[in-house]
């Protein structure tokens, strides 16, 4: 009899409180479901349409006029130089290369050694 006593009140109690339980799991599926309802239609629409104004309204202007009013000048200042001393520097180099070509040609003659490049060369083959 204490054993069936014993029996039903914790078949009573686990009734009671897995009741309860289902009640909480009720309350918390309702709560986090209203918080994705909240965050999908209130939260997501604000944050897209905050970013989208932002990005319209102040940084691509911002960005526009930081390139066009700093950035861009001085890579065509540096680029203008560049080309400038390039061909400033042109002649130059093509005076210098002939005389260096003359100067190469006077040196190849005093060459001590003679090295052939062939593909043939290995080290089963003779060379032709």
């Amino acid at each position: 009899m204490i054993e069936k006593m014993e029996t039903f009140s914790s078949n009573f109690w686990a009734e009671i409180f897995g009741f309860i339980h289902i009640f909480i799991n009720f309350i918390m599926a309702f709560i986090m479901q209203f918080f994705k309802f909240l965050l999908f239609t209130i939260v997501r629409p604000l944050m897209v349409g905050i970013l989208q104004l932002a990005s319209d309204y102040f940084w691509k202007p911002f960005l526009t006029i930081l390139f066009n009013g700093i950035f861009q000048p001085v890579i065509i200042f540096f680029y203008n130089l560049a080309t400038s001393l390039r061909d400033l520097a042109l002649p130059v180099a093509q005076g210098m290369g002939y005389f260096l070509r003359e100067f190469a040609v006077l040196i190849r003659a005093f060459r001590l050694v003679d090295v052939k490049n062939s593909i043939n060369n290995g080290p089963f083959t003779l060379p032709q």
